[in-house]
């Protein structure tokens, strides 16, 4: 396990009581956590939080490594851990929470695709993607708005830089196969895979790592509370 890029997703059931999963998952997390995840206002950003970091705590004891690793932000915000010993990267929307873990830097986004606004592609995206996403029939522009969405943050993601790297000045072109071309005057040779993950009909997961193999692992919330698995 150790030398592969493991994503792990975990979702939100489609009902439940707020506060009584609240309860559970915050009696499996400790002061320091909860203390960074209490400055959020909304219960549902909470919750998403504190799974993220059950779901890094999980993968790290897949991975042979200590699951109380301290989480430090480093430069444009990007969390890390304090020993060094892998690398990670989260991500949420709607009902889904993902954890990336790898041994070298790595990004994760996922989104729900719904409506967007043209100009948001005409702001954030390069020329080329604009005109990718114009050819597309009327019902499949949402889901590929998104395909390059994700594609572009993951990469932002890994390499550290968050929206201080200019969304326009690279680009990607999503391939039937899943993997995506990715075009950056900036980096060259380019060390990077990007790809999409199956996940949920209705969201798109992209990836971007140093190419080791993936595995991606679906957690319910039952596994993440059990007191045999988290500690």
């Amino acid at each position: 396990m150790s030398d592969l890029c493991v994503v792990l997703c975990v979702a939100l059931p489609d009902e439940y009581h707020p506060a009584a999963l609240e309860r559970g998952l915050r009696r499996r997390l400790d002061r320091p956590t909860l203390d960074r995840i209490d400055r959020l206002r909304q219960p549902v950003d909470r919750l998403r939080s504190m799974l993220g970091r059950l779901l890094l705590r999980h993968g790290l004891r897949l991975r042979g490594l200590d699951d109380g690793a301290g989480v430090t932000i480093g430069h444009y915000g990007k969390p890390r851990l304090v020993d060094g010993t892998a690398e990670f990267n989260l991500s949420h929307a709607g009902r889904w929470v993902v954890c990336a873990i790898s041994r070298t830097a790595v990004g994760v986004d996922v989104e729900q695709v719904r409506p967007f606004d043209l100009v948001l592609a005409q702001r954030f995206f390069h020329r080329r993607e604009c005109a990718a996403l114009a050819v597309q029939p009327a019902a499949a522009r949402h889901d590929y708005f998104f395909r390059l969405w994700t594609a572009k943050e993951a990469y932002m993601k890994a390499l550290g830089l968050g929206f201080q790297r200019d969304m326009a000045s690279f680009s990607v072109a999503p391939r039937a196969d899943l993997h995506v071309a990715l075009d950056d005057p900036q980096m060259s040779p380019q060390p990077y895979v990007l790809s999409h993950l199956e996940l949920d009909p209705g969201y798109r997961l992209a990836l971007c790592h140093h190419g080791e193999p993936v595995t991606v692992l679906l957690v319910t919330i039952e596994h993440l509370l059990s007191p045999t698995i988290i500690h």
